[in-house]
């Protein structure tokens, strides 16, 4: 076998399991490519899922991770062929025949174990897959010490290649075969290390201490150039992939923060920076034009390192006029809408038809309490389930009537709100009483027991939780009404440092139709909105999902702002405008 790393066979592999113990946790896939020709070769990669143990269930976190359900594992293969394959994948990179491979894995303390329980699993007794087993995790802390991040996405994107988001077995194969590539140029050109013994005798020596200084491919100089005012800038990887677009009062102040060596940067934000080759920016007249930009941009450009703002699987749903039906189209009967939350108003109909005794809960109870309540942890039993709504129903009674009403909900709602302030200023007062007391060496002992009782339910508590329903969705139609008048609107507010001007931004279909700077004495009749005559129902009609994250963008953006203490003016038709005293009192219901 030819021992030069740049032409040493080598098998990539890769392994996706709910954790790093075999004993304890599951193996769901493996992933492997083949390098006979070693770097210089193509790279014969393949993949396969592997059959779960009878009465397992992928967890959701998982699923979330990797994109791995029960569905896809039900096509799975046993393990005694896929160990077959990855048998003939090891003898195809051999020169020799009966000679031994060398594994190529990105991070051994995880891979390892699973290959171990593979050989045990599927080979038995038999000698070890590989001969020897290369960590680029550890030759990347030896290569690349000052990078912020060494993990897969951030290493193979510090040398252009992506990465996918899901973390599937067969893309973190291809991807290790990228890093092993560049690796063996780096050996060769940096360190003289052209050979398995070279390198296996590197490795056993001590590791560099990590620099004081991180490690990145933008060119510091690049950030002297950005402006200081607000604007929108996108962090780009080499190859011209945006990998995040943010938005800062500051641009130049924003960007140098990520590049500073102090810490606060949470784990996706490093391994982003690992892969920043470039930084673009756009100026704006204000902070907010800045946030609505960016809301846009992540929209369009979906880049992999914004969680927030993105549109994933939401959908806009509709309500029949009672509550008891909701789905995705609008019909005839599914006329009260669009809504965004479309598990709180999927809730809220199967609440309703529960209260009309419609028994939709009779094969998996506990299955239908998880979709109606996603947000409950520990869902109530069957007992305190009918206990609290059999108390709902008699506490608000025309909820469980056939002929519940929009204006009906609406108004329990705004009842429903009024209590919910009501015992916040409650909570309030006696939070500063029992403050006082503490102060004077006062101790409640019944309340220091309460905090350490496990929760329990029962009718009451079931009682609040539908309360909270019914609550949220009329938050949800205020918010929706709130928007349609935003759809069609011009927003003034007065400048940071100059209080003789106004920025000014106008909305035609909830998208921001333009921007600028205007004297304080400019008159308003010139900010009317062109289209402030289109009705209610034609302005919903344009509230999707994409829309609806912009105006309630713009809806922070106008609580900041007030919170500021500056004046902000909407201008929605030739005689109504609202002024920051009403602004601020629609704003409490949102």
């Amino acid at each position: 076998m030819d021992s030069s790393l740049s032409r040493l066979p080598v098998m990539v592999f890769d392994c996706q399991a709910t954790g790093a113990v075999p004993v304890r946790d599951t193996l769901l896939e493996v992933g492997w490519g083949s390098m006979p020709n070693g770097c210089a070769g193509a790279v014969n990669l393949d993949s396969a899922l592997i059959v779960p143990p009878a009465d397992f269930l992928v967890p959701s976190r998982v699923t979330r991770i990797t994109g791995i359900n029960d569905r896809l594992l039900a096509g799975g293969q046993p393990i005694e062929r896929v160990w077959k394959k990855l048998r003939r994948a090891v003898r195809s990179c051999n020169v020799d025949p009966g000679g031994d491979c060398v594994g190529v894995v990105h991070y051994t303390r995880f891979e390892y174990p699973w290959l171990q329980w593979l050989e045990s699993k599927g080979g038995g007794k038999r000698r070890p897959l590989f001969q020897e087993l290369i960590c680029t995790h550890a030759l990347a802390r030896r290569l690349l010490p000052g990078l912020p991040r060494k993990g897969l996405r951030a290493v193979a994107g510090y040398f252009d290649y992506p990465v996918d988001q899901l973390r599937r077995s067969g893309h973190h194969a291809a991807a290790t075969a990228v890093i092993w590539r560049h690796f063996c140029q780096l050996l060769d050109q940096n360190w003289g290390i052209r050979t398995l013994d070279a390198l296996a005798e590197w490795m056993r020596e001590p590791a560099p201490t990590r620099p004081k200084r991180r490690m990145f491919l933008l060119d510091g100089d690049l950030l002297d150039d950005m402006p200081t005012g607000p604007g929108v800038y996108r962090m780009i990887r080499p190859g011209g992939e945006v990998l995040y677009v943010g938005k800062a009062r500051s641009l130049r102040r924003r960007v140098r923060s990520y590049f500073a060596n102090r810490g606060g940067h949470g784990e996706h934000i490093l391994e982003m920076l690992s892969q920043v080759g470039d930084v673009t920016w756009r100026e704006c007249d204000s902070a907010f034009e800045a946030a609505l930009i960016e809301c846009d941009q992540i929209k369009t450009l979906m880049p992999p390192y914004n969680r927030a703002l993105r549109t994933g699987e939401r959908k806009t749903v509709y309500v029949s006029g009672d509550f008891s039906l909701a789905g995705e189209v609008q019909t005839r009967r599914l006329c009260v809408g669009p809504f965004v939350d479309h598990h709180l108003f999927y809730s809220l109909a199967c609440i309703r038809a529960q209260l009309l005794r419609r028994r939709l809960y009779r094969r998996d109870y506990a299955k239908f309490l998880e979709t109606v309540l996603p947000g409950v942890s520990i869902v109530p039993d069957r007992e305190a389930w009918h206990e609290g709504m059999r108390l709902f129903a008699r506490t608000y009674p025309r909820t469980a009537r056939a002929d519940f009403s929009f204006a009906e909900c609406w108004e329990l709602g705004q009842h429903l709100w009024l209590d919910a302030m009501a015992a916040t200023e409650n909570d309030t007062d006696k939070a500063s009483n029992e403050k006082g007391g503490e102060k004077e060496g006062v101790k409640d002992t019944d309340d220091t027991q309460a905090e350490h009782t496990e929760w329990e339910w029962n009718g009451p508590a079931v009682c609040r939780l539908l309360s909270g329903v019914f609550l949220r969705a009329t938050r949800q139609m205020r918010r929706r009404r709130w928007f349609a008048l935003l759809s069609e609107s011009t927003v003034l507010w007065r400048t940071r440092d100059n209080e003789t001007l106004l920025h000014t931004l106008s909305f035609h279909k909830g998208s921001l139709q333009g921007s600028n700077i205007v004297k304080s004495t400019f008159p308003l009749d010139e900010c009317i909105p062109g289209r402030w005559e289109r009705d209610m129902q034609t302005r919903r009609r344009c509230l999707d999902v994409i829309t609806f994250d912009r105006l309630r963008v713009a809806t922070s953006e106008i609580r900041r702002v007030l919170a500021e203490g500056r004046d902000v003016t909407i201008v929605l038709g030739p005689d109504v405008v609202l002024n920051s005293g009403r602004i601020a009192r629609a704003l409490l219901w949102l």
